[in-house]
């Protein structure tokens, strides 16, 4: 199993397209990747979308804060934002252990996709906070 494909809308510097698509899709090959590009260009961004959205995020206590939703050039902050993480050639062994949550791609390939939506709430009768969905086809956990 590999990650395939990343797409992110609204987190950090990447917003949306206009029609409602990703700001960003990065393809990766299954055997060796690099993400190249100067300071402040978005590479963390991208890796901490695959930790953020994967629960990896290795000793430290990472939470979603509000610099991690994207602003417009007006400085206006988005409510929500998703990432959308991709998996492909998955063994037997995965595929058994992922059952529940595979989807097909066009050619009837099984492939496991693990989505992030995270959106600011705000309430009458509690502090603002951060809600963080993690869906994995039908599934759908809270945190």
């Amino acid at each position: 199993m590999y990650l395939e494909e990343i797409r992110i809308w609204n987190f950090r510097q990447y917003g949306e397209k206009i029609d409602g698509k990703p700001g960003i899709i990065v393809p990766f090959n299954p055997k060796f990747n690099v993400l190249i590009g100067e300071n402040d260009s978005g590479k963390t961004a991208i890796i901490d979308a695959i930790r953020l959205t994967l629960g990896t995020v290795s000793a430290e206590n990472y939470r979603i804060s509000d610099d991690d939703f994207y602003n417009n050039l007006e400085g206006d902050s988005k409510k929500e934002f998703k990432i959308e993480c991709s998996f492909t050639d998955l063994s037997n062994k995965e595929l058994g252990v992922f059952l529940e949550w595979l989807s097909f791609d066009t050619e009837n390939k099984p492939n496991l996709r693990v989505i992030l939506n995270a959106r600011k709430v705000q309430s009458d009768f509690i502090p603002d906070f951060i809600e963080k969905k993690i869906n994995c086809r039908t599934r759908e956990f809270r945190f």
